[in-house]
C-alpha cells in the first residue's frame, strides 16, 4: 500500500481528496492529514508518505516553505503541489525543488486520479529500477569476492601470466600493484578444529580486516591459513614507518583473533615489492617466516627475521648461486642473487657500506671456491669502488657473467682434456677387450656423462671412434702377407673371424679379402 499525506489548512478540502482517491482505488492507499505546514513537515518525518499534496497557502509556514523542509528528509517522495492560484512563479519554483505535478482547486476528479496513476506508474517503474541495480550490484559484489579470492590464489599458486592478473585486477575496487603480503597462521589445535567452525573464524577475521583502513585482498582460508595483500596507495612511503605501520596492523589483527576466539596466532609480514613477480616474492617471505620452526614472539616483519637469521641465509645464497654457476645458468643465477641483493638492502635499511661488505665477503668466498678446483676469475676488487647500490648490484652481476664464463671455459678445457686422455688410451690398448665403462672410469667420469661428452666433441660415439681405430690398425696389418685374416682379426681387439670380416666390410665396403686382394693388384701395377 501507498503512504499519501495531504496538507491543506481546509478539513473539507483534505477529506474531499482523500475520499475522491479511496472510492476510485480502494485498499491501496493509506492516509495522512496536515492542516498546516508544520504539521506537514512533522507527519512526513513520522509517516514517511510516499506521495504528498501540498497546499501553497496556508497559516504559519507555507507550503512551498514546507516542501523545501521535506525534500531534504524524503528526497524520493511524489510531490503535487495544490492551489488556487495559476500563477507561473510557483510552478517554477515548485519545479526547482522536485514537484511532480500540480492541480488547481477546484479539483477535478479525473485530473486528480490521472496524476495519482501517473505517479504510482513511475514509483513503480522506480521500484524495478532499483531492485535492479540492488540485483546487479549484489551480483558484482559476490563476482567482486571470487576475483579477489581469485587474484590471491593465483599469486601464492603461481597459476597466473601478467595479462590475466591485469585483467581481473582491473574488476576489483582496491586494485594492487605495489603492496606486500601478510600471512596468518591460527594456531588451532584439533580439539579447537572440532570445537569451532573454522569458516565461522575466517569470516569474523575477514570482516575485522576489510573494516580496517586498510586496503588489501584477503584469501580464501587454506588450511589453517589466511593470507593478505595489502596495497600501498604511496609508493615513495619511507620503509621505517611502513614496517611499522604493518607491524601495528598485524598487532591488531592478533589482538582480535586472540580476544573474539581465544585463539593464538602466528604473523608473518613480507616487504613492500611491486608487480606480480613482486608480490609472489613478498608472500614468499611472509610464509618462510611462519613456516620457521623458532619462534620467539607472534609477529614477525621479513627484515627483521633475515637479521636473526642472516648467516645461515647467506650460506644458503651461496650454496644456490654455486648451484647455478656450475650450470651455466647465468640467468638464473642473476635471479638468486638479485633477490639476495634486494633482502640485504632491506633488512640493512639500505646501509650501503654493510651491503658493500657482504657482497664482497659473498663473492670472496665463492672466488676461494672455484679458485681451489683451478678457475681464474678476473679480480673483484672493481667492487670495492662502488659508492651506489645500483652500481654494486650492476658490478656484482658482470662479476658473476665473468665467473660462469672462467667456470665454463675451464670445465671446457678439463673435459677436452679427459676426452684426450680417453682417445690416447684406445689408441695404445685397441687390441684388448675395451668397454666405454672401464674408459669412462679410468678418467673418472660416469658412462652416461663420458658418452654424451664424446659424441659432442668427436661427433662420433665411443664404440665408432674404437671400431674406426680397430679397422685403420687392420689396413695397415693386411699388407703383411704374412699374416692371416684370423691372426689379424686377433691383433685389432676381435675374438670372431666372422663379426671382425662383417665390420670390416660395413666400414670400408670390402671384406678383409677382398681389400688385400685390392692391395696386391695396386702393387703390381706399381
Amino acid at each position: 500500500m501507498y503512504r499519501i499525506l495531504i496538507a491543506d489548512d481546509e478539513a473539507l478540502e483534505r477529506q474531499g481528496l482523500e475520499l475522491m482517491i479511496s472510492r476510485a482505488m480502494p485498499g491501496k492507499f493509506v492516509f495522512f492529514h496536515a492542516e498546516n505546514g508544520r504539521v506537514a513537515i512533522e507527519k512526513s518525518e513520522q509517516e514517511k508518505p510516499d506521495i504528498i499534496f501540498m497546499d501553497i497557502k496556508m497559516p504559519g509556514i507555507q507550503g512551498i516553505d514546507a516542501l523545501k523542509e521535506i525534500a531534504q528528509i524524503l528526497p524520493h517522495a511524489k510531490t503535487v503541489l495544490v492551489t488556487a492560484y495559476d500563477h507561473f512563479g510557483y510552478a517554477k519554483e515548485a519545479l526547482s525543488l522536485g514537484v511532480s505535478d500540480y492541480l488547481l482547486k477546484p479539483k477535478k476528479k479525473q485530473e486528480v486520479l490521472d496524476v495519482v496513476n501517473k505517479l504510482i506508474e513511475k514509483m513503480e517503474l522506480e521500484k524495478k529500477l532499483r531492485n535492479k541495480e540492488l540485483t546487479q550490484r549484489e551480483t558484482i559484489s559476490q563476482l567482486q569476492l571470487l576475483v579477489e579470492s581469485e587474484i590471491c590464489l593465483m599469486i601464492m599458486m603461481k597459476l597466473v601470466i601478467e595479462p590475466d592478473f591485469n585483467e581481473l585486477n582491473e574488476l576489483l575496487k582496491t586494485r594492487i600493484e605495489t603492496g606486500y603480503a601478510l600471512v596468518i597462521s591460527l594456531q588451532l589445535s584439533k580439539k579447537d578444529e572440532h570445537e569451532l567452525e573454522k569458516q565461522t573464524i575466517y569470516a569474523g577475521i575477514k570482516s575485522f580486516i576489510k573494516l580496517s583502513e586498510i586496503d588489501c585482498l584477503v584469501s580464501p582460508l587454506i588450511g589453517n591459513r589466511i593470507t593478505l595483500f595489502n596495497t600501498i596507495l604511496n609508493e615513495d612511503s619511507v620503509k621505517q614507518s611502513l614496517r611499522e605501520e604493518s607491524i601495528t596492523f598485524a598487532k591488531k589483527i592478533y589482538k582480535f583473533i586472540d580476544e573474539s576466539y581465544g585463539i593464538k596466532a602466528i604473523i608473518g609480514i613480507g616487504t613492500k615489492r611491486k608487480g606480480l613477480e613482486g608480490l609472489r616474492y613478498s608472500y614468499y617471505e611472509a610464509t618462510t617466516v611462519v613456516s620457521s620452526p623458532y619462534h620467539e614472539q607472534s609477529i614477525y616483519h621479513y627484515s627483521q627475521y633475515n637479521k636473526d637469521k642472516q648467516k645461515e641465509y647467506h650460506l644458503n645464497i651461496e650454496t644456490e648461486l654455486l648451484a647455478e654457476i656450475n650450470k651455466f645458468n647465468l640467468h638464473q643465477a642473476i635471479i638468486v642473487f638479485d633477490q639476495a641483493f634486494d633482502l640485504l638492502v632491506e633488512s640493512t635499511d639500505g646501509d650501503f657500506n654493510q651491503c658493500r661488505n657482504e657482497v664482497m665477503a659473498l663473492f670472496i668466498s665463492l672466488n676461494k671456491h672455484f679458485l681451489r678446483q683451478g678457475v681464474k676469475v678476473a679480480d673483484i676488487g672493481n667492487i670495492s669502488d662502488t659508492t651506489q647500490l645500483e652500481q654494486l648490484k650492476h658490478v656484482a652481476e658482470i662479476w658473476l657473467h665473468l665467473l660462469i664464463e672462467a667456470v665454463q671455459k675451464e670445465k671446457e678445457n678439463r673435459t677436452e682434456s679427459l676426452i684426450d686422455q680417453a682417445k690416447r688410451f684406445i689408441n695404445e690398448n685397441y687390441h684388448k677387450e675395451i668397454t666405454m665403462e672401464y674408459v669412462s672410469e679410468l678418467i673418472n667420469l660416469s658412462p652416461f656423462y663420458f658418452s654424451k661428452i664424446f659424441k659432442k666433441y668427436e661427433g662420433i660415439t665411443f664404440i665408432d671412434y674404437l671400431t674406426n681405430v680397430r679397422i685403420e690398425k687392420s689396413k695397415e696389418l693386411l699388407l703383411d702377407h704374412h699374416l692371416s685374416f684370423k691372426e689379424i682379426c686377433f691383433l685389432v681387439g676381435y675374438n670372431d673371424p666372422n663379426y671382425f670380416s662383417r665390420v670390416f666390410k660395413k666400414v670400408t665396403e670390402f671384406s678383409p679379402t677382398e681389400y688385400r686382394q685390392n692391395l696386391l693388384n695396386s702393387n703390381l701395377l706399381d
